[in-house]
């Protein structure tokens, strides 16, 4: 194939090709994670995004993003998904653990009326 016109040469460590191999090939292993393997793999073998998302069912976008992920921080940040943002939680844990508590209770404990 070639060397990648848009990232150079991947060179890949004997120890991250182990397991991107046996990720690649996995029955067992998430889908996402297969997916991300195969993708490095293929762009250390010269392919282009075009060819790789074809091959693998994937945009050409998301094969950019996991190669550019593996070339700045490596195998570990390139497999593993990144913290979200979002709205932090409105009432703390101990507020849900007595919310259930109180959802679990017979009214009859809480000197409530059977019906309720």
């Amino acid at each position: 194939m070639g060397r990648n016109r848009k990232y150079g040469d991947i060179i890949i460590k004997e120890e991250d090709l182990k397991i991107l191999t046996s990720l690649a090939n996995s029955q067992t292993a998430e889908h996402r994670q297969v997916t991300r393997a195969k993708i490095i793999l293929l762009a250390s073998e010269g392919y282009s995004n075009a060819e790789i998302s074809a091959k693998v069912g994937v945009h050409r976008n998301t094969v950019s993003t996991f190669i550019t992920k593996y070339l700045a921080a490596g195998l570990q940040y390139a497999l593993s998904d990144s913290e979200r943002s979002g709205k932090p939680n409105l009432i703390t844990d101990e507020e849900k653990a007595y919310i259930t508590n109180i959802a679990c209770t017979k009214p009859k404990e809480l000197g409530q009326a059977a019906e309720l």
